[in-house]
């Protein structure tokens, strides 16, 4: 899906700006967005589960060497 500039007298104007996106339509910018919005959003829930993994061991061991007392609720 490539747009090209018809019968335009803004069509090289606009040919030069789609070949500064390599080509990309509109379309095809926002699937690559998107796209890239879903990438990150995993990369982030992997890590704060990561995170909350790391926490949770370092409690354990806190609490089985005897630095930390469990917490009651």
């Amino acid at each position: 899906m490539t747009a090209e500039g018809g019968g335009h007298s803004d069509g090289r104007q606009q040919r030069r700006t789609m070949e500064s996106r390599q080509h990309a339509s509109p379309m095809e910018n926002m699937l690559r967005v998107m796209q890239e919005q879903k990438r990150l959003q995993q990369e982030q829930m992997r890590l704060q589960q990561d995170g909350m993994k790391a926490l949770l061991e370092a409690i354990a061991r806190a609490q089985s060497a005897g630095t930390v007392r469990a917490v009651p609720h």
